[in-house]
């Protein structure tokens, strides 16, 4: 597993959102296995991190976070399962090039999101790009997992891309303590053997990844391989780390925006008989996506003068 930082990386400030959740266990999606009986997806990154975005966008829903006609568009084309998000995890597998030795952090982060030079992907749901891993008459291969996603399903992806914006941020290990209730964090672990059902620390390599949904008494992480047969529906994939786990050096959290229909205006030129719509971009990085659309790159956005270089004009909304 690569685990090299990315120049893009957010650097989380003290808050990323203005949410404090004592346990995330309560909007955990159906647990999900990234195995089937004739191989594995080795797709443990983009399944950590679909998990720790649906927990997220799980609480927005239950909450009443998610602009109506957000939620709307999103329950028409089929984002939720049993009133859960669940999105396709092959979908982002194959997109960021996952191979049968794995990923990288930063492959499908940056699928989901985009970057400035690359459009965001976005996420479709799990029904309309699926793989069933219990099937013991299809002896699949890991190239029958990984099949061209049609370009209707592509297209659906970028338009959720368009309509939720997800920002992500690294943070370091010292600092999960205090971000978990902002954000379930996608992080790294160890190739240890539980000790009476708890992971302790072990020098063994990083090669997984999950997503971490409490630290209170015990980090209590969502998994994608089933960890206890002996338990039933989404115990099978919960796992206990001892608290002072040595998880890997950082993790990754999620900050979630959604685009307010209202704000989208059509605009027309005083002078002349030009008509153009204003798409605001709440984001730094929406902004410079939407401008890579019209073969504008913008290279940062992180000072007062770096603003001041793009932008041609102000006007004022009706």
């Amino acid at each position: 597993m690569n685990l090299t930082l990315d120049k893009r990386d957010y650097i989380a400030g003290e808050i990323i959102d203005d949410i404090n959740v004592d346990s995330w266990l309560d909007y955990i999606t159906l647990g999900e296995r990234q195995y089937w009986v004739y191989g594995d997806s080795s797709a443990c990154v983009s399944f950590a991190t679909l998990n720790t975005i649906e927990c997220k966008l799980n609480y927005y829903l239950k909450h009443n976070l998610i602009p109506k006609h957000t939620l709307n568009w999103l329950t028409e084309n089929c984002y939720l399962e049993g009133g859960e998000f669940n999105f396709s995890d092959k979908y982002i597998a194959k997109l960021s090039n996952t191979t049968s030795s794995g990923n990288t952090a930063n492959n499908v982060l940056n699928t989901i999101v985009g970057t400035e030079t690359k459009e965001a992907f976005g996420l479709i749901p799990e029904s309309l790009w699926t793989f069933d891993m219990y099937d013991r008459d299809d002896v699949a291969s890991w190239e029958d997992y990984m099949l061209e996603i049609p370009q209707e399903l592509i297209e659906l992806g970028k338009e959720f891309a368009r309509r939720v914006n997800l920002t992500y941020f690294r943070i370091q290990r010292d600092d999960f303590d205090y971000y978990i209730n902002q954000s379930p964090i996608m992080t790294f672990t160890r190739s240890c053997s539980p000790q009476g059902g708890v992971y302790y620390i072990c020098d063994r390599a990083v090669n997984h990844a999950a997503c971490i949904v409490d630290l209170a008494d015990f980090g209590i992480l969502l998994d994608s391989y089933e960890r206890d047969n002996t338990k039933l529906g989404i115990e099978k994939y919960i796992r206990y780390h001892a608290q002072d786990y040595n998880y890997y050096d950082y993790g990754f959290i999620f900050n979630i925006t959604f685009m307010e229909e209202k704000f989208v205006k059509i605009l027309k030129d005083e002078d002349s008989s030009a008509v153009g719509f204003f798409i605001p971009a709440t984001m730094p990085e929406t902004l410079k996506n939407l401008a890579l659309a019209f073969g504008i790159v913008i290279d940062k956005l992180d000072t007062q003068e770096d603003w001041d270089k793009i932008i041609n004009g102000t006007f004022k909304l009706k």
